[in-house]
């Protein structure tokens, strides 16, 4: 249902645009189908808001014979030629061309401590282990140059994706352009409101088909739960690792419904398991993770994906983990939680993290308490 005909001035002006599915959608309880000047932005939005069942297509699908592809990648649209409408012949009706983007015109991923984008043949469940796109990595680190967010950076790019990177430090953002050719660097301050703003709309002006944003920021040092926390890393603490992963992602995020795309957090297997001796980096990883569950629910209809990655224990340099040898090592986890990617599931996690993440429940006191006797003795007495 859809009107074609100009209501203006007349007592069913109120019917127009849809104005005519407002009026009968209470009235009708069956499968109702809205067609008559429909997009791709107007028929995902009458179909969010309940005013109807299903979407028709006709003009569309004349020029557009891969018109369902088309949406999914968020492509232009060919125009009908009329003078071939209604016409005997294949002319106007077979021979309108598939889409061919150019080698420029692909998706996009971003990172803050990591961002990406795939290519336009990204698809929310292909295998992210072989993507040809262009990758923009927005990498936010602190005194962490063998972290998580870099070392997925430099894979993706090895990998034939183009990245860019990101963080407040303009000579570590250029040391590691320069040890990875082709990865481009933008500076972005991820605890100020106002930088992330400007960068969001530098990027989504720039780079038109980012889809995908990754937010990995994160810094742990250890504090006093059982004495007076130090307010400075407190508020470092919560900042750089809820509030802004959180701001980034509000700026972007109606951007990406446009894009279909995805957003994916970094969290940890702390989240579920604290560690005592770090209770104020913990807390932060589980209310993060409170959160991307509440965003999940509430995209589960915008065609935006929302996935969590929970490392365990990696051996990077928070906390001085680089020789570890309980940690895992950092390519091992790089190359599972690329395999991981590469399925439905929407909580990426290696094999070493899932023991962790099963544990909330009635009983998992005792779990915690283990952990952090164990931890304890590797750590020292001084940091209980």
């Amino acid at each position: 249902m859809g009107n074609t005909t100009d209501f203006s001035g007349t007592p069913l002006e109120k019917l127009a645009g849809d104005g005519m599915f407002r009026h009968f959608r209470p009235l009708y309880k069956g499968t109702l189908i809205a067609n008559v000047n429909m997009d791709r932005g107007r028929g995902n939005r009458l179909i969010a808001e309940g005013l109807a069942d299903l979407v028709a297509f006709g003009r569309a699908y004349i020029a557009n014979p891969d018109l369902v592809q088309r949406f999914a990648e968020n492509a232009p649209l060919a125009e009908v030629d009329w003078e071939t409408v209604y016409a005997s012949g294949p002319r106007g009706y077979s021979d309108y061309p598939t889409y061919q983007p150019s080698q420029d015109n692909r998706g996009s991923w971003l990172f803050p401590c990591l961002s990406l984008r795939p290519s336009r043949n990204y698809q929310p469940h292909a295998d992210w282990r072989n993507h040809e796109p262009h990758w923009k990595h927005h990498l936010h680190y602190r005194r962490r140059i063998g972290c998580i967010g870099r070392a997925l950076a430099e894979e993706l790019h090895k990998r034939g994706n183009r990245v860019i990177i990101s963080g407040r430090r303009k000579s570590h953002l250029d040391a590691v352009a320069k040890a990875n050719p082709g990865i481009e660097a933008i500076e972005l301050d991820i605890a100020d409101p106002d930088t992330i703003k400007a960068v969001a709309k530098k990027l989504i002006a720039e780079h038109p088909d980012l889809n995908v944003l990754i937010n990995n920021a994160g810094i742990m040092e250890p504090d006093q739960a059982a004495g007076v926390i130090d307010d400075r890393l407190l508020v470092s603490t919560v900042t750089t690792n809820l509030l802004g992963p959180i701001r980034l992602t509000s700026a972007l995020v109606d951007h990406l419904k446009s894009r279909r795309g995805v957003i994916l957090y970094n969290t940890s297997v702390l989240a579920f398991v604290p560690l005592a001796v770090t209770a104020v980096y913990s807390a932060t990883k589980a209310a993060l993770h409170s959160y991307v569950l509440s965003q999940r629910f509430l995209l589960r209809d915008s065609g935006v994906r929302v996935l969590e990655v929970a490392p365990p224990w990696v051996r990077t340099e928070l906390m001085n983990s680089q020789e570890a040898e309980q940690a895992m090592r950092l390519d091992r986890f790089i190359a599972e939680t690329l395999d991981v990617l590469g399925t439905d599931a929407n909580e990426i996690l290696v094999e070493a993290a899932k023991p962790l993440r099963a544990n909330p429940g009635p009983e998992e006191h005792a779990l915690v308490n283990g952990f952090n006797q164990q931890m304890l003795k590797l750590f020292g007495p001084s940091q209980a």
